[in-house]
């Protein structure tokens, strides 16, 4: 009885993890073709869905199964997912934290199929994964203490200690104004969240399909990019946005520069699928919600640099003081 309570108790959770899917809107850029950017990775449609493989740790697989469940028992149009997510109180929405939160660090691909390549089957057609967990996490930032903390955490794909070897702009001539983009490559130095993630110059069409995804490594790379007029919302003391060159007011130089180390947190970008219905290509950029510097702390003289203590843990503090508290923080989303 006990672990029949168990198995229901964990599908009402993951049920707000399935409906956000449907309601999510076009792609930008009008889909990949488009797309002028640096950074694009083929992501092919599971041939098995949910995508589960048997190689997922146990936690991981349940999640999987039991949003699944939800999925096709659960009428999103009718309003069913959005009345039980605004019914659902702490004890039951600390374990869908952490279902997703474990689904997404596991394999941040596998669950961006998850959340946005359902099957057209009938099966499916009233669900919107995506949107539910959108509610789900909407609702964890009502509840939560340290506000949208957690939550964002749960949200985001990846997070690394990197190192920059290299950065280039790049020019969108389809965009009138506004158009610079910055490139970076980055070595993994650690690995806080995103344990397979896809590596520069490897499309995951390629790497990522049927069988076990190969794990991440430290001193892999990783590319991600980011449009320049974005660092207009940076706020820092040394930091201003330029309106003319989409620069810094002081030297010109951008925020992320080669041969520094950053704490990044890293998303991907749903650029739209091809026209064929095989893969669906993604961008990688950075971001994080609460973050006043795009999701990208620099390290300077062994110190991360938070100005405005983002995180609520301080400020000064040491990269192992740093990553110590943020994974503390993680683990008290994981360890119910």
């Amino acid at each position: 009885m006990k672990a029949l309570c168990v198995y229901l108790f964990a599908i009402v959770l993951l049920a707000s993890a399935s409906s956000s899917r449907a309601q999510v809107g076009p792609p930008p850029y009008g889909g990949p073709s488009d797309y002028r950017g640096t950074v694009k990775i083929a992501v092919p449609y599971p041939s098995d869905f949910p995508p589960v493989r048997t190689d997922m740790p146990f936690d991981v697989l349940k999640g999987y199964i039991y949003l699944d469940s939800l999925v096709r028992s659960v009428n999103v149009p009718s309003g069913q997912c959005d009345s039980l997510i605004k019914s659902m109180g702490w004890d039951t929405l600390k374990y869908a934290l952490k279902y997703l939160y474990e689904m997404g660090d596991y394999d941040p691909v596998a669950y961006f199929q998850e959340l946005n390549l359902e099957p057209s089957t009938p099966a499916y057609q009233w669900t919107g994964t995506t949107f539910v967990v959108e509610a789900i996490l909407r609702r964890a930032v009502a509840l939560m203490k340290d506000n949208r903390i957690g939550a964002n955490l749960v949200a985001t794909s990846a997070i690394y200690d990197v190192n920059v070897t290299d950065t280039f702009t790049a020019i969108d001539n389809s965009k009138p104004s506004l158009n610079k983009l910055l490139h970076a490559s980055c070595s993994i130095l650690d690995i806080i969240k995103g344990q397979r993630f896809p590596t520069c110059g490897s499309g995951i069409a390629t790497r990522y399909g049927k069988g076990k995804t190969p794990l991440t490594s430290l001193g892999d790379c990783v590319n991600f990019e980011y449009w320049l007029w974005w660092q207009k919302n940076i706020v820092a003391p040394d930091f201003r946005w330029n309106q003319t060159t989409e620069n810094n007011y002081s030297d010109g130089s951008t925020w992320v520069k080669p041969g520094q180390e950053y704490i990044v947190f890293l998303n991907f970008a749903n650029l739209g699928s091809d026209s064929t219905k095989t893969n669906v290509y993604v961008s990688v950029n950075p971001g994080f919600g609460p973050s006043t510097v795009m999701g990208v702390y620099p390290i300077r003289d062994g110190i991360v640099y938070d100005p405005n203590n983002d995180f609520g843990f301080g400020t000064g503090l040491t990269v192992a003081d740093f990553k110590a508290r943020l994974r503390q923080k993680i683990q008290s989303i994981v360890s119910f």
